[in-house]
């Protein structure tokens, strides 16, 4: 994990310093801007589910301007996947699936549409590195410990959306996406269960990356 950190870092850090020597690239001379940001999706277990919960993710990232229309950055979210099956017997309400994701993210303003980064609408593509736990407390098993579930992955997403530039140093931005898990890399089940555990956990990661809505607000440099 920390190897793909530092990755992430010097990739970004090297297109950085190509882009520097791109004149009239940017907002005013500003290329930097670090963002909060949190995206909205409904839960897709069942239609059950879809009409009665939804889930939050949040995070942030650092972006660069790399060209007149371009931007790229890093990005780290958390997630916490709940209401699992309402109407279930197995896994009503038996715990949550806590994750987090670090990934890549690269803009392209439209330049049809008037965009000049890092202002105008967009076209964006993200890469992530995602990990989860899933911890499963069944009611109605006498079990001794919780059954844990985890698994890593990569998981990726494109999307649409705006973003603008207020007092010369704010920036808000918003937009939907939509995706879902490329690879798994690794899974892992301990304390027994009822065999389904993994296959659920990965069920409802797909459903979590189908569809999201997302504002995001920071500053520029």
């Amino acid at each position: 994990m920390r190897k793909l950190i530092t990755f992430t870092i010097v990739l970004l850090l090297t297109v950085g310093v190509f882009a520097q020597s791109k004149p009239k690239s940017g907002y005013l001379g500003k290329r930097f801007m670090v963002c909060a940001e949190g995206s909205y999706f409904l839960n897709y277990s069942q239609w059950t589910d879809l009409l009665m919960s939804y889930n939050i993710q949040y995070g942030g990232n650092v972006s660069m301007i790399t060209g007149r229309h371009s931007q790229t950055g890093i990005s780290y979210n958390r997630y916490g996947l709940g209401a699992h099956n309402r109407y279930d017997t197995a896994y009503a309400n038996s715990g949550r699936i806590n994750g987090y994701q670090v990934g890549l993210n690269f803009r392209k303003y439209r330049k049809s549409k008037g965009g000049l980064a890092p202002i105008g609408k967009y076209f964006e593509v993200n890469l992530f590195y995602h990990s989860d736990e899933f911890i499963v407390n069944y009611k109605n098993l006498q079990t001794f410990a919780p059954v844990i579930a985890t698994s890593t992955g990569l998981s990726g997403s494109i999307g649409l959306g705006s973003q603008g530039i207020f007092w010369n140093r704010v920036v808000m931005n918003s937009g939907v996406r939509f995706g879902g898990p490329i690879v798994t890399v690794t899974e892992e089940e301990a304390n027994g269960g009822l065999g389904g555990e993994l296959s659920y956990m990965n069920k409802r990661l797909r459903h979590k990356d189908f569809f999201s809505a997302y504002f995001g607000i920071g500053i520029i440099f």
